[in-house]
């Protein structure tokens, strides 16, 4: 687990400018891009096999499982169960 303050010593940098140029470079904060990549991959292995959800979600870097299902709702207006029933057809 890195923390932003961390990121920002390796970079010789304030916390402010860290976050400040990563909104410009990536167009949104380190936190949604973060969460962003996290759903991705976890989209990525519903479709890819028969995992469970509350692996795939440990995976990912989620807190648990009704936390990944809550984001991944709210990014793809869908759940994760619902989502790989459809991947399936």
């Amino acid at each position: 687990n890195l923390s932003l303050s961390d990121i920002a010593k390796v970079a010789s940098i304030s916390v402010f400018h860290l976050i400040r140029q990563f909104n410009e470079s990536f167009g949104c904060p380190p936190y949604v891009y973060l969460t962003h990549r996290r759903l991705d991959r976890a989209r990525r292995l519903i479709e890819a096999g028969d995992t469970s959800i509350k692996c795939i979600a440990a995976s990912c870097g989620f807190s648990d499982q009704s936390h990944m299902t809550r984001l991944f709702r709210r990014e793809f207006k869908i759940t994760p169960g619902e989502y790989r029933k459809n991947a399936s057809l």
